[in-house]
């Protein structure tokens, strides 16, 4: 188990007093002031730059016809769906989309079928529906102290990662050199 989170710190506020806060948004500031540099959150031109980057991938990605091809070899059916949806645990956390994958196995295959064309034109255009951009990132305690990020994705994006699972461990292979580390089996 990981230690629990210290929620409680010391801070000083404008006048250079000291003073212990536990007002979450406080100690979210506290918590995240060391990852600053690796988000690099303040620096505007290297987002932008990181932005336009990925623009143009998606254009040569869909200019090509990848997409075409990637979509034609998925299976997005209503039972494949619904097989992925059960193969999450129980008890995983759901994202802001508040989307319960137990709930989304439940539902009609007419249901399941709509779904699967919304995420076959979400892979056939290289891009999420708005509504799922927005992901939960959560602080979590490490054992050696300190603290670390996970993104608590949305379901419509975990479901869509998981339908595709395969092909990505697939390309990962294919495309995989002798420097690659983040390969499974490996360890940076």
């Amino acid at each position: 188990a990981l230690p629990t989170l210290q929620l409680v710190r010391k801070t000083v506020d404008k006048e250079g007093n000291e003073y212990f806060t536990t007002n979450p948004a406080e100690v979210a500031e506290i918590l995240a002031e060391p990852w600053k540099d690796e988000w690099r959150v303040e620096d505007e031109e290297s987002w932008q730059k990181e932005i336009d980057s990925m623009k143009e991938l998606r254009e040569h990605i869909i200019r090509k016809g990848e997409s075409q091809e990637f979509v034609e070899n998925l299976d997005l059916s209503a039972e494949a769906i619904r097989r992925a949806c059960r193969a999450f645990s129980g008890k995983t956390a759901i994202g802001v989309d508040n989307v319960g994958f137990r709930d989304i196995a439940e539902m009609p295959d007419a249901a399941l079928d709509d779904l699967g064309g919304l995420l076959r034109q979400a892979f056939m255009v290289v891009g999420l529906p708005s509504e799922t951009l927005l992901s939960e990132m959560v602080l979590l305690g490490k054992a050696a102290g300190g603290s670390r990020t996970i993104a608590v994705m949305p379901s419509f994006y975990r479901l869509a990662m998981k339908l595709c699972s395969t092909n990505i461990q697939q390309w990962d292979f294919d495309h995989a050199g002798p420097w690659d580390t983040a390969l499974r089996g490996s360890s940076a």
